[in-house]
């Protein structure tokens, strides 16, 4: 695991493989002293991005405190490796690992159930009977490297949401509707293009602000417009690599992955038709 943390991680797993998965604290194989750390409110400054893009998806029992929630959104879990298998081969996994020197491996959660995508997180594991270990009619196993990018996913349904997202119509970005459903809406987009056009900041620069905004709050269909407007306008990639530096220097690698999945579409993949 990298820098999106354990959530993180399991949060893109359940989300591609379209599943439930129950996660218990009282399993994890925590750093030394990285429960006290929390406890003294020391955490990492990744920690806020982190769980902005997991808590939406992730259910917390009642019991389980702020440091507890902040170790499982820490980013300090490199080197780890979150894995699914089918329940019939865990022991085995878990012996090999154990015999091959990984002495803190462990089951952590299970998978429960189909759905769009969601984290239980409980205290401590079930009563034994009710089953322990990832259940599932497919293989999972994911690897990343170098804030994800590498990885290695293994399954027989479902669909990369990187690339779920970009399939998204430019129609359905928030700020270029093109007609409104309501007043509130036509009052938006009345906004949004006053804020756009030429005033103390000419259009070009303003043009650059939308494209790292665009990356830095993920919003795929915007960023894919505003980066087609920036080329249409004349502006360079390597300019267009600056804008982008600025929105990972904020947001992170989801920024950083956004800008490489649409630079490859929208630029490089032009540089090679002309």
């Amino acid at each position: 695991m990298t820098g999106f943390g354990l959530l993180g991680h399991l949060c893109r797993m359940v989300m591609e493989s379209g599943v439930t998965a129950e996660l218990w604290c009282s399993a994890l194989p925590l750093l030394p002293e990285a429960a006290a750390y929390a406890r003294a409110g020391m955490f990492s400054g990744a920690n806020e991005r982190n769980a902005e893009f997991s808590a939406a998806r992730t259910d917390f029992d009642a019991g389980i405190g702020e440091d507890m929630q902040a170790v499982l959104f820490d980013a300090q879990t490199s080197g780890g490796l979150l894995f699914c298998v089918p329940e019939p081969q865990g022991e085995a996994t878990l012996s090999d690992l154990r015999a091959a020197g990984v002495e803190t491996a462990a089951f952590i959660g299970r998978i429960t159930e189909k759905s769009e995508g969601r984290i239980h997180v409980l205290n401590r594991p079930p009563e034994p009977g009710s089953g322990w270990h990832a259940r599932a009619s497919y293989r999972a196993v994911r690897v990343d490297l170098d804030h994800g990018a590498s990885s290695a996913l293994e399954k027989e349904i479902g669909e990369d949401p990187m690339k779920a997202d970009m399939s998204v119509p430019d129609e359905a970005c928030c700020a270029h509707a093109s007609a409104a459903p309501d007043i509130a809406l036509g009052m938006f987009e009345d906004f949004f293009g006053a804020a756009l056009a030429p005033g103390a900041l000419d259009v070009t620069t303003k043009e650059f602000i939308a494209v790292a905004l665009s990356l830095a709050v993920h919003c795929v269909p915007c960023a894919r417009i505003h980066i087609r407007k920036a080329m249409s306008m004349g502006i360079s990639a390597a300019e267009l690599d600056e804008a982008a530096a600025i929105a990972v220097g904020f947001a992170g690698c989801r920024a950083m992955m956004l800008w490489r999945e649409l630079r490859k579409e929208l630029i490089e993949e032009a540089e090679t038709e002309s």
